[in-house]
């Protein structure tokens, strides 16, 4: 019995501490900075555009690649390089490259911050090779 009355404070404590805070105040709902960086390298052919999407190795010997979805508040380095023989730009996050010549690269670097689900591919070539979509989670 000693023990019971040494409980009910504080259970009361606890009681009054999850009053004082309502469900899901201690948690953040949005990403105030950016948390780490990827690397997206667009290979533009004249059949399709390819992408891949990496992020570094914790002793920074390497790119591992991480699919499809972007976790949202990470800096993103997009490289894209023209293997092809006719000129092709690239539209990703709102941002777009200048048109590429044959060989042309380009470099453009945005920040993942809205969730959701973007569009990517060229403003020049019209067919569903050069088109898709990355998500941001």
């Amino acid at each position: 019995m000693k023990n019971l009355a040494k409980l009910v404070p504080v259970a009361a404590l606890a009681a009054a501490a999850v009053a004082a805070f309502p469900a899901g105040s201690l948690a953040r709902t949005a990403t105030t900075q950016p948390s780490k960086f990827l690397t997206i390298t667009v290979v533009e052919s004249d059949k399709n555009v390819r992408l891949g999407i990496y992020a570094s190795t914790a002793t920074h010997d390497g790119l591992i690649e991480v699919g499809a979805n972007i976790p949202r508040g990470d800096y993103i380095s997009i490289n894209v390089i023209n293997v092809g023989k006719k000129p092709h730009d690239f539209k990703i996050f709102g941002h777009q490259t200048k048109v590429l010549k044959p060989g042309g690269k380009a470099h453009l670097y945005v920040a993942a911050l809205i969730r959701g689900t973007y569009p990517y591919g060229s403003t020049i070539d019209k067919g569903k090779s050069f088109h898709g979509f990355v998500n941001v989670v």
